[in-house]
């Protein structure tokens, strides 16, 4: 099966979105997604502190953080696909 992600609420979401704030000492949740991939699934937490900038915090099943990752994706998923290559060939 494919790898699902969503948007979660819900007590255990409050339980991720608590343990992200915690991991990185403070802020607000942008942010709650669930990525399931195989068995087991991360809670992918979108934190923005409080100088500003944005981090993703991973949370498992147990409301453990797992890792950070900064999140510099301002507007969505799709700028990884680099709008500037190819402007060689504009001209």
């Amino acid at each position: 099966g494919g790898d699902s992600e969503e948007q979660v609420t819900g007590p255990d979401a409050e339980k991720a979105k608590a343990a992200a704030l915690e991991a990185v000492g403070g802020g607000s949740v942008t942010e709650a997604e669930y990525q399931e991939a195989g068995g087991s699934g991360v809670y992918e937490v979108e934190v923005q502190r409080p100088d500003g900038s944005e981090v993703e915090v991973h949370i498992d099943g147990d409301f453990q953080p797992v890792g950070t990752a900064p999140d510099d994706d301002a507007g969505g998923e799709d700028e990884e696909s680099g709008e500037d290559e190819g402007a060689d060939d504009d001209d």
